[in-house]
């Protein structure tokens, strides 16, 4: 019974954490910015025009990305509410963004 209950609990955290990560897939803009998520984990990052390609990978709530040329990931956190994304970042600073 117990090791029935262990796989039970891994198969939910496994389900839940490929269930966040395809809800993050998608083209989500906010004024200028606009942020493109892909299924293979490769993201673009693009503001005022610039584009800049990336990596990413999700925890729960907790995005990284790393960005080309960079050896650092910047760390923040996210919540999905329907078709909005509301991206924290290390400083705090909180900006939605809706999927387009």
């Amino acid at each position: 019974m117990k090791k029935i209950t262990a796989l039970l609990i891994i198969f939910l955290v496994v389900i839940t954490g490929c269930e966040k990560k395809e809800k993050i897939v998608g083209r989500w803009a906010h004024e200028s910015n606009v942020y493109t998520f892909n299924e293979d984990k490769t993201c673009i990052y693009e503001v005022s025009g610039v584009r800049k390609q990336c990596t990413y990978e999700v925890d729960g709530e907790k995005l990284s990305l790393l960005f080309k040329g960079n050896t650092v990931s910047d760390k923040m956190t996210f919540e999905i509410k329907g078709k909005k994304i509301i991206i924290k970042d290390s400083n705090g600073n909180q900006t939605e963004y809706v999927k387009k």
